[in-house]
């Protein structure tokens, strides 16, 4: 049963929030709109259709009674039209980032935008992106009695789509129960002595890590993460540790749940990374990069570089867990991943769960020595040009290094021939004018992007750059290049026949490097879901010392 306007009814509508066992919570809802001054029992209108913007604005206010606070482990609010399917969301930012410029991620009716969401006065905390819910999970302390949840923002209405007759608000709870992991576990940043990783409980939980290095062997250790949704924690070892095995416990009350075991192995004097991007997990590309992330385990690397485009529609809250961490969920939770957004990781499942080399373990500007070489991440979504501050920091970062390699990373490529280079974006100038020509000043080793649905390798004169890898079919599968982009690309590498669309529908690649103390080996090699035989090898180039 659901709750519409403090009422029962007999139709159940979804299955309540992440497999949790819930119930109805009755409420008394009184509403608010038009900015008007007083709250009503009658509920609320949708906004006019065909607004592309926030409109009418609307506040929504839950009293609920609580008799015993320690059974109350979970409470969810969603809104709804009476009667209809799990299609209204709550967002938690404004209209363009919860779109991210793509409006099919708006694909709801209502939703409420810019949502401010209360708990006996207090804020409810947010992600660090925004995000579309279906059941947004109430965070705060739940007192024994009367309690009030108030939920405040702009209602907008698809564009096209009738508008909501009535917009209702609804609670769920759950009593404790196991609160597995939901999202992740997902392995970030590492070095000697550390590993780091996040996940998502389907329930505020403690969470503990227990890791016991076995290669070479040594005492168990632990760390925790308490009374939280998302989880970021940071496990240390000892110095000299190669291969640990971890599990996750995590506590609600009286029960727990387990996850695990897995196996994590940390970088030694010799190791091998893989660079791959644009996974763009979608309902109908779940077999790409579950088929993608099953090769790249394969190969047993040490990390993988993310050249972004984690998923199609990255505010989808409710659509994470089944199109990007169960297909490589073995990938995720054994190799650590350093990530470089792109143009749809603006979402909060991508904020909270990469753990990145920065000093607050959330920027995406971060720079890391592993072995012989220097990794730099760049966020290829900020502003990149002489006198700014992102400018600044990358050549102090060049211009110190004195590793034998310096690899960089950042999502957008200055030069491609794939179709998404067609035009000249603003992203993929600023690399190509400010940001290629100053690693080509400081010799860098390569620049490794994303973003098109290719791979191309390029090699600009000194004055321009430093070769640069396109890796960008993690789960999009590859495309032909594009007439226009290769005209605007004279430093392209080969007719690329066999470098995009190399074995037509469904396949993709990946860039495997092996890194020893004088050189780096590159291989660019092709995947497909149905692969029997080992991978084709597309490409592959050997860099010395700089």
């Amino acid at each position: 049963l659901l709750v519409f306007g403090g009422s029962l009814r007999a139709q159940e509508v979804d299955h309540g929030p992440m497999g949790v066992k819930t119930q109805p919570m009755k409420a008394e809802w009184r509403y608010r709109r038009d900015g008007g001054t007083n709250f009503t029992n009658e509920p609320p209108a949708g906004a006019p259709a065909k607004n592309r913007e926030g409109v009418v604005p609307l506040e929504f206010r839950g009293t609920f009674q609580v008799e015993d606070p320690a059974k109350l482990a979970g409470l969810w609010i969603r809104i709804a039209e009476p009667g209809d399917g799990p299609r209204a969301a709550i967002c938690n930012g404004d209209l363009k980032a919860a779109a991210g410029g793509y409006w099919k991620d708006l694909g709801f009716c209502p939703t409420l935008l810019n949502a401010r969401v209360t708990l006996n006065g207090q804020p409810v905390p947010w992600t660090r992106g925004p995000m579309l819910y279906i059941w947004l999970p109430i965070t705060g302390e739940i007192k024994r009695g009367t309690n009030v949840v108030e939920l405040a923002g702009d209602c907008y209405t698809y564009w096209g789509a009738a508008p909501a007759k009535a917009i209702t608000a609804q609670l769920r709870s759950a009593e404790p129960q196991p609160a597995a992991i939901y999202n992740g576990p997902l392995l970030g940043d590492f070095g000697a002595g550390y590993f780091t990783l996040a996940c998502r409980t389907r329930l505020p939980a403690d969470l503990t890590v227990e890791a016991t290095p076995v290669d070479p062997p040594g005492p168990t250790v632990m760390a925790k993460s308490s009374a939280k949704i998302w989880h970021r924690v940071k496990v240390q070892v000892p110095v000299d540790a190669r291969t640990i095995r971890y599990s996750l416990k995590s506590r609600v009350g009286s029960h727990e749940g387990v996850s695990g075991p897995f196996t994590a192995r940390l970088p030694g004097a010799k190791f091998r990374f893989v660079a791959l991007g644009n996974v763009m997990a979608h309902r109908i590309a779940v077999d790409n990069w579950s088929a993608t992330a099953r090769e790249a385990r394969k190969l047993d690397p040490a990390f993988v570089l993310h050249t972004g485009n984690c998923s199609e529609h990255g505010s989808w809250e409710f659509e994470w867990e089944r199109r990007y961490f169960a297909p490589a969920g073995k990938l995720l939770a054994t190799v650590p991943t350093l990530l470089t957004p792109c143009a749809r990781d603006f979402a909060g499942a991508v904020q909270e769960l990469h753990v990145t080399p920065a000093a607050d373990t959330y920027a995406h500007n971060w720079s890391k020595v592993v072995g012989p070489v220097r990794f730099i991440g760049l966020d290829g979504n900020q502003v990149w040009k002489a006198g700014e501050a992102n400018y600044a920091w990358l050549e102090k970062e060049l211009a110190g290094a004195k590793e034998k390699f310096v690899v960089v990373l950042d999502a957008y490529p200055g030069y491609s021939s794939g179709k998404h280079s067609n035009k000249p974006y603003p992203a993929l100038m600023q690399t190509r004018e400010v940001i290629l020509p100053l690693l080509g000043k400081h010799k860098a080793t390569a620049l490794i992007s994303g973003w098109g649905p290719s791979y191309e390798r390029c090699e600009p004169t000194p004055d321009k750059g430093c070769t640069q890898i396109v890796t960008g079919t993690a789960g999009k599968d590859s495309y032909p290049f594009s007439p226009t982009a290769t005209r605007l690309n004279p430093f392209r590498q080969g007719d690329g026949r066999d470098w995009a669309g190399f074995a037509g529908h469904g396949a993709r690649s990946l860039c495997v490097f092996e890194v020893s103390a004088d050189a780096i080996e590159f291989r660019a090699l092709a995947v497909a879901n149905d692969m029997l035989a080992d991978p084709k090898v597309l490409d592959r180039k050997t860099f010395r010392p700089r």
